[in-house]
């Protein structure tokens, strides 16, 4: 009787050690990642059609030109093909603030060098529209990155140029590339048209 007391403890030992080691495993592996690319019906160009109306009525008010917030809204989300930005209508990747909607989703971080998967919990937002506006406000409110001044200098006088190198070394965004990036998105999609 004593062994197989010691047999019936041994094997629920191991089930809960098993447990315990594969359900985090299964749980991280459900979760979908931001980045994931799902198919859409519109174009770069209708992708920039959709959101110029917004994005200038809203930077005209905040005294920002659009073409860099375009570029903004296009690398973070893919030209709106990113899951977190055709489902949850996040455009920029706007981590959630207390009292949004929220969805936990990996994405991935540049740190020490290298491209890490992390997990966050982003802002749903019902339409692109309310994502802009929220964009704008969490920018004036230096809510949207840890670095101070990314809204000071997105109001300055300076080019595109000079200006996607600006929020680069300010650290707006882990990726290395950034400045790269934007400045190829605003050229080939002509978006300083957007700035008239």
């Amino acid at each position: 009787m004593k062994s197989r007391f010691s047999l019936v403890q041994f094997l629920i030992f191991l089930a809960v050690l098993v447990f315990g080691i594969f359900s985090p495993l299964y749980a991280h592996r459900a979760i979908p990642n931001a980045d994931k690319v799902e198919k859409v019906s519109y174009t770069k160009k209708e992708f920039f059609d959709t959101i110029a109306p917004s994005v200038q009525e809203v930077a005209s008010a905040y005294g920002v030109k659009p073409s860099i917030v375009m570029a903004q809204a296009a690398l973070e989300s893919n030209y709106g093909r990113y899951l977190l930005a055709s489902k949850y209508h996040n455009l920029f990747a706007v981590a959630a603030q207390p009292g949004d909607k929220i969805i936990t989703l990996k994405y991935k971080h540049y740190f020490v060098n290298e491209w890490q998967t992390e997990i966050g919990q982003f802002a749903i937002y019902k339409s692109w529209d309310d994502a802009i506006y929220d964009y704008f406000a969490l920018l004036k409110d230096e809510k949207i990155t840890s670095s101070k001044g990314a809204y000071e200098l997105m109001v300055s006088d300076k080019g595109y140029k000079k200006l996607a190198q600006a929020l680069q070394d300010m650290s707006f965004s882990t990726d290395p590339d950034y400045a790269d990036k934007l400045v190829k998105i605003i050229e080939e999609n002509n978006l300083t048209s957007y700035d008239k």
